[in-house]
């Protein structure tokens, strides 16, 4: 009765992290199987996870703290991190040596107390007897229930115990990721800027030497040796380009419609809606629906 409204009950070094919490949920018998793989780390070690001079010296948050967050060390290296002196008095305390105590706790053991010490109560053995289960399986020499934590688990515990570091990080990548993709995205942008003006760049100059090419062919007009008309000049120049389609479509559009510029500027007002009307025709041959 003398126990003040929120003050901590228990003896930390084998406390769970859900009474730690002090919310009075979900404190269950998964919560007697932290305290039990307390003191099977314990038993192995001759240390518990918390060391009861770690908790002194910290304050009344630090060991809650300490209690819901901090990740045991696994057994094996706990005992292989002892010093000389210490090492050798656990080991003759099981009456072994400290060599062969590391190589019987490494492996199966480290995994049957770690389940049992897992942060994530849902992660630990469900009940004293599935703890007994295993423990037997192990003693017969068969596969253990407990086992190295998967990927994604230890992700998932990195991320719990570098929550800061991590969200700053990912922060950071995210940032990095956006200047990645407007830089990627604006480099695409001037590389098919640049591809367009090249683009356009060759037919330009296709169509210069389309142009060349034809008017070339229509020389054999003055072979005549009277001076020829503008119109039948151009009108004999249509005709070739009819005669023969160039295989660029594109490139042939651009020159009919300068063509039918130049029947324009004579005057030559159906040579020239001839000329933009079979441009059209290739255009809906290109592009068959509206756009």
């Amino acid at each position: 009765m003398f126990t003040r409204y929120g003050q901590i009950i228990g003896t930390p070094q084998y406390m769970s992290p859900e009474q730690a919490e002090m919310s009075g949920l979900d404190i269950a018998t998964r919560s007697d199987i932290y305290s039990l793989g307390v003191l099977l780390y314990e038993l192995i070690t001759g240390r518990t996870p918390l060391e009861i001079g770690e908790l002194r010296k910290a304050s009344f948050e630090a060991i809650r703290k300490m209690i819901r967050e901090a990740e045991p060390t696994k057994p094996s290296v706990r005992i292989k991190t002892l010093d000389e002196a210490s090492a050798s008095e656990v080991a003759a305390c099981r009456s072994t040596q400290s060599a062969t105590l590391l190589k019987t706790v490494s492996g199966d053991i480290d995994w049957i107390i770690l389940k049992s010490l897992e942060k994530d109560r849902n992660r630990r053995y469900g009940s004293a007897n599935e703890l007994v289960r295993d423990i037997d399986r192990y003693l017969n020499h068969e596969i253990v229930e407990a086992g190295p934590p998967s990927p994604s688990h230890r992700v998932k515990k990195l991320f719990q115990r570098h929550r800061v570091a991590v969200s700053v990080a990912g922060g950071l990548l995210a940032m990095f990721m956006v200047a990645l993709a407007l830089t990627t995205t604006a480099w695409l942008q001037a590389a098919q800027a640049t591809q367009v003006a090249e683009n356009e760049a060759e037919r330009a100059t296709a169509s210069l030497e389309v142009l060349a090419k034809l008017l070339s062919s229509a020389r054999s007009l003055g072979q005549r040796g009277v001076d020829i008309p503008v119109s039948e000049f151009l009108g004999h120049f249509a005709d070739q380009l009819d005669e023969t389609p160039l295989n660029d479509k594109l490139v042939e559009i651009k020159v009919r419609q300068t063509l039918g510029q130049a029947f324009n500027a004579f005057s030559l007002g159906q040579q020239k809606e001839a000329q933009f009307a079979q441009s059209k025709k290739i255009i809906d041959q290109l592009h068959p629906e509206p756009s």
